[in-house]
């Protein structure tokens, strides 16, 4: 589960209604806190969202992930890779060496 909020904006009602763990006792997906928009945000505001996140504003999170839409592809990727990695193996659909 990825929740993602923007760093040049507060965090409000929304963000903590869908970002807060539904059931606390159970074994919960892989979280991850996205925070969008780093490429409008200074430097100051993205630290200061990831450090908010970081003190359970919307629960615990497995990775925090500073992304631009706009600019920054190693971001995306490390995204990404945050994402790739938590993922459970799947069957394979196709035969090996067919992409």
């Amino acid at each position: 589960m990825c929740v993602l909020v923007a760093a040049n904006e507060p965090i409000g009602p929304g963000d903590r209604f869908v970002g807060r763990p539904r059931d606390p006792g159970a074994n919960p997906p892989a979280r991850i806190a996205v925070v969008s928009k780093t490429d409008v945000a200074g430097p100051d505001a993205v630290a200061a969202q990831l450090s908010l996140l970081a003190t359970g504003e919307l629960g615990v999170f497995d990775a925090y992930v500073p992304l631009s839409a706009r600019k920054g592809r190693r971001a995306r990727s490390a995204w990404w890779a945050s994402l790739e990695s938590r993922l459970p193996e799947g069957p394979s659909y196709y035969p090996p060496g067919r992409p």
